[in-house]
């Protein structure tokens, strides 16, 4: 598959909240496509890392990461959210943004990422990326919620 991986400027978060808001992940934490584009304008007014992943020619957006350059422990990068569009999985989107995340802020520390345990084979991808689980962070992003952080050492 043919992806252009860029950074999201302010006009494009309508669209990608418009693309990405109906999945499994976000209605597993109750939030509707408006939510998620309240949450992108908010990263994208404090100028945190979103980037956008585009079929052929500027096509459809096929998926999206959020991230914090020095956002876990002030040092190491945090991948706050990856998306990819329910059509797009397993194609190599998710691991075309991995991989641009990485190339923006990955050295020299490493990386953090927090996956929720209810994904399916989430764990497994980010495993073949190089991320080894740490530890459970229960109550982390929601209340109830148990959450795995995973570390990739530079």
């Amino acid at each position: 598959m043919s992806v252009t991986v860029a950074p999201l400027g302010a006009q494009a978060l309508g669209e990608a909240a418009q693309a990405l808001g109906r999945g499994a992940l976000l209605g597993r934490y109750g939030l509707s496509q408006e939510g998620l584009l309240r949450l992108l304008q908010g990263a994208h007014q404090r100028g945190e890392g979103l980037l956008g992943a585009y079929g052929e020619g500027q096509g459809p957006m096929l998926g999206l990461a959020w991230y914090l350059p020095r956002g876990a422990l002030g040092t190491a990068a945090y991948l706050r959210l990856l998306l990819v569009a329910e059509g797009a999985q397993r194609r190599g989107v998710g691991g075309q943004l991995v991989a641009a995340f990485e190339a923006a802020c990955m050295v020299p520390k490493g990386g953090f990422f927090v996956l929720t345990e209810q994904q399916g084979g989430a764990e497994a991808f980010y495993g073949r990326h190089g991320y080894r689980p740490v530890g459970p962070l229960p109550g982390f992003v929601q209340k109830g919620r148990t959450e795995l952080l995973l570390w990739k050492s530079p």
